[in-house]
């Protein structure tokens, strides 16, 4: 993939190389990185894990320790790219074993969860890819842009909507994750590529 700006949100929603769900970070993420560029995964409590790229892999941040961080299948990194532009695009591979089943659930267990869509595709939300579960109304999804900010929905009734409860036709962009805001840790999506 290509890097057009300096923060974008990466799904990563392959398995290791041995099966795992979790999927060592240098596996998992590399390409013509900067000395600097950083990658920010989230953690189980929320917050960011931030690792450093230099001398061609990841390290930990201020640290001359390769970085051992894991990432789960189903979720997503940002990657900050200190060069990235679309004059100049930087060249990203996420990588990993395809995992054998054909869905794929990311469970939601706090409130800011970043879901990998990294379908090889731009979709929607509301489109038949994605079946939720547990989202209340009022829950809020995120979608970055190309501005570098964000779309943000609402689940209403059933479906996500956009401003005056418009049914939200908002794209996912193809590789890419979102955010969900959700008051349920009960919360889930499923993403069933082969309706593809």
């Amino acid at each position: 993939m290509e890097l057009t700006k300096r923060f974008t949100l990466v799904g990563i929603n392959f398995s290791s190389l041995n099966g795992n769900d979790a999927i060592p970070i240098r596996e998992a993420v590399s390409g013509e990185f900067g000395d600097g560029d950083q990658l920010q995964v989230q953690n189980e409590y929320g917050s960011y894990t931030v690792l450093e790229w230099k001398n061609g892999q990841w390290y930990g941040l201020d640290s001359d320790t390769p970085a051992t961080v894991e990432v789960k299948r189903g979720t997503g990194v940002w990657i900050v790219s200190n060069n990235a532009s679309k004059e100049s695009p930087v060249r990203a591979v996420v990588q990993g074993a395809v995992n054998l089943s054909d869905s794929l659930t990311t469970d939601f267990g706090n409130s800011f969860v970043i879901a990998a869509a990294g379908l090889p595709v731009d979709t929607t939300p509301n489109s038949n890819l994605f079946k939720w579960e547990g989202v209340k109304d009022g829950d809020n999804l995120q979608i970055p842009n190309e501005y570098g900010s964000y779309t943000v929905l609402q689940w209403e009734a059933g479906k996500w909507v956009g401003d005056n409860s418009t049914p939200a036709t908002a794209k996912i962009p193809k590789e890419s994750a979102i955010w969900l805001i959700s008051s349920s840790p009960d919360a889930k999506v499923t993403i069933d590529p082969t309706v593809l």
